[in-house]
């Protein structure tokens, strides 16, 4: 499992977050050195020989509210929930998760 993902709109803390990173592996340098875009996915796959995704992605708390908007580029073990797991929940108590894949926005 691969994965990078970055906030772009902080609702919860009025902006503080934004720009907030992650990636596992932590110690990859080719992965830290490419952007949270289609082009990044598209050098991921070329690089090592698998189908990366770039997708969008908004967490949202067990109210529903908005919490975090972001992008994130995966490997295909990777399984979406990266965002919420490594920052939004334990950050903030977000609970769920949505994806925006080729224009189509649905929860995880």
């Amino acid at each position: 499992m691969a994965y990078k993902w970055v906030i772009t709109k902080d609702v919860v803390e009025c902006g503080e977050c934004e720009g907030v990173m992650n990636m596992y592996p932590r110690l990859n340098e080719t992965l830290a050195d490419v952007e949270v875009s289609a082009k990044g996915a598209r050098i991921m796959s070329k690089l090592s020989n698998s189908q990366w995704e770039y997708v969008r992605w908004k967490a949202y708390c067990g109210d529903g509210e908005l919490m975090y908007e972001g992008k994130m580029i995966m490997s295909p073990s990777a399984d979406g929930f990266e965002p919420l797991d490594d920052f939004c929940m334990p950050n903030a108590g977000a609970t769920s998760l949505k994806l925006c894949e080729k224009g189509k926005w649905s929860w995880l």
